[in-house]
């Protein structure tokens, strides 16, 4: 049991690695061939049929030549016109087709109809008691045929008299078999029908299947995928990989998912801020790729370039150094503007804090802090004004002291 369903699953696989065309082709072959068996077999069935129903017409046909024989005998005996000549032609159709029913052949009066030889036991055994009582049956009808007024005449009208009944019960015989082995081959039928109508519902129920599980299903499969990864879902499962197109699409698919991963947390670590993480583009036509990689360069070199510009400002004093804007535009060119405007912020108090200074130096106390500022910038401001009143006050009233000393 175990080794057959192993089989089994080892037949499905093997169709699963068929082809979609092939499939398809497979189950459309298989429909036409048992629709052209199923044709054959129901055509032969109705042929034999047909045959059966011409068969049963000679035979009872047979049964009223019979009573025709006697007829025309009776006929003939009593002298009546053209009587012994129309039994003549009874007894030689009837011999005639007596034979074409035991041997096959052409049956008289039939046109185009050609009987095959009788094959049935029972029914072979019925034409020979028809047979032997034909024998003596046609003799006594002979004997009235050629000479109606002999002493043989008086003995054959006597015999058909007494055994006309009998020749009738004995082709009555064969006809009944004869229907018997139509009703058998009608019953044959309609099993074969049967039959044939269960195989199509079971090869229907086969196409069924394999066409749901094997191209129905998988492209239900593969379309929620698609749909998944069209939501942003990438954490999907494909677990069909056949080797048709169906399992080659998956397969596409899942590389797909694959590389659209790889560029999702690539960008996950920009946004992050790691901006040396490992990342190759699938090709120059994968433009999100490239897309990530310059904005990833161009934000290292923005990095880079305002860390420099701090650290010339900061460590080595040169509060004029810039953000190069060369070759830069749109988001760059607004980010390098902005870092630019920080640093002249910063940079503006301190040269005009510088030039107070330097006036200062000079014995000039009358400069004041008077750009515009915000924040700790104008607290800074507002206190260096203090500061120099502070001083010009002092310095007045040491100059005033110095005078009264003076005088």
């Amino acid at each position: 049991m175990g080794r057959e369903s192993a089989t089994g699953v080892r037949d499905l696989k093997k169709i699963s690695d068929w082809s979609v065309g092939a499939k398809i082709g497979s189950l459309l072959a298989s429909m036409v061939l048992l629709s052209s068996v199923s044709y054959f077999v129901v055509s032969l069935n109705q042929n034999k049929l047909a045959r059966d129903t011409e068969v049963i017409n000679v035979a009872g046909r047979q049964r009223m030549l019979t009573q025709r024989v006697a007829l025309l005998s009776e006929m003939a005996y009593a002298g009546v016109d053209n009587a012994a000549k129309d039994l003549t032609s009874a007894i030689n159709l009837y011999q005639t087709s007596h034979e074409s029913l035991l041997n096959g052949g052409i049956a008289p009066g039939f046109d185009g109809i050609t009987l095959e030889a009788m094959s049935n036991a029972d029914v072979l055994e019925a034409m020979s008691i028809v047979t032997m009582k034909w024998s003596t049956y046609k003799a006594s009808a002979l004997s009235i045929a050629e000479s109606p007024n002999s002493i043989n005449a008086s003995a054959g009208i006597e015999y058909l008299r007494a055994n006309s009944m009998s020749m009738l019960q004995a082709n009555i015989v064969v006809v009944n078999e004869l229907a018997k082995v139509s009703r058998v081959n009608q019953s044959n039928l309609r099993i074969t029908l049967i039959f044939i109508i269960i195989s199509i519902l079971l090869v229907a129920a086969f196409a069924v299947f394999v066409s749901r599980k094997f191209i129905t299903q998988p492209i239900k499969e593969v379309a929620g995928i698609a749909n998944q990864v069209a939501s942003g879902d990438l954490e999907v499962e494909i677990d069909h990989f056949a080797n048709d197109e169906i399992g080659t699409l998956n397969k596409s698919m899942r590389a797909i998912i694959d590389n659209f991963k790889k560029t999702s947390d690539f960008a996950v670590n920009i946004g992050n801020g790691n901006l040396v993480s490992d990342f190759k583009a699938l090709g120059d036509k994968d433009f999100l790729g490239q897309a990530l990689i310059t904005m990833q360069n161009k934000l290292k070199l923005v990095i880079e370039e305002s860390r420099q510009v701090a650290y010339n400002g900061g460590r080595l004093g040169d509060l004029d150094a810039r953000v190069s804007l060369v070759g830069k535009d749109g988001i760059w060119q607004e980010l390098s503007e902005s870092i630019n405007e920080l640093l002249h912020s910063v940079a503006m108090p301190i040269h005009h804090i510088n030039t107070i200074t330097g006036s200062m130096a000079e014995g000039d106390l009358t400069m004041r802090y008077d750009a515009e500022s915000q924040g700790q910038i104008r607290t800074l401001a507002n206190n260096f004004n203090k500061a120099l009143d502070s001083i010009n006050f002092l310095i007045n009233e040491i100059a005033d002291y110095a005078d009264l000393i003076d005088e």
